[in-house]
């Protein structure tokens, strides 16, 4: 995964929740656009998660993954 497709997640309009899957099995969620920075040469991400952070490299990135929107 890049850098640039991160970015396409983040700034979807609508936004929506979205989930990274890591080379680990590790999931971090992100809940708002906010919640994730993006290093500027495309290296690495954190996001915060709650009181937590999670600064993730962006090769160990298998895939991200939006939430399906709740249904009414």
């Amino acid at each position: 995964m890049t850098a640039d497709e991160i970015r396409s997640y983040r700034n979807a309009k609508p936004f929506q929740p979205f989930t990274l899957l890591l080379q680990s099995g590790r999931l971090v969620h992100v809940e708002l656009p906010v919640r994730i920075a993006i290093d500027p040469k495309g290296r690495s991400v954190a996001v915060f998660e709650g009181p937590d952070f999670h600064l993730v490299r962006i090769d160990e990135v298998r895939s991200a993954a939006a939430e399906e929107p709740a249904r009414k």
